[in-house]
């Protein structure tokens, strides 16, 4: 029979446990001040800037693929 290499960690499991109880106790003492809306609209914008961030980064990146592709142009020349 063979043994398992699985190696049950309590320290990090304390540690998530208790980093997801934190998360989901600032939520509901949010909700509860606030509304769900608040929690839908800070998602909304959270989702928002992300993908104007990713927009950015990629244009970025052509931007640099194109100067670089120039600068390759003018070498062969």
């Amino acid at each position: 029979m063979e043994k398992s290499s699985f190696h049950f960690d309590f320290a990090i499991f304390g540690t998530n446990s208790l980093c997801a109880f934190a998360l989901n106790l600032a939520v509901f003492l949010l909700v509860r001040k606030t509304s769900a809306l608040t929690m839908n609209v800070a998602y909304y914008n959270h989702t928002k800037l992300q993908a104007m961030k990713a927009k950015e980064a990629q244009k970025k990146s052509q931007q640099a693929d194109e100067e670089s592709r120039k600068l390759l142009e003018e070498r062969e020349e």
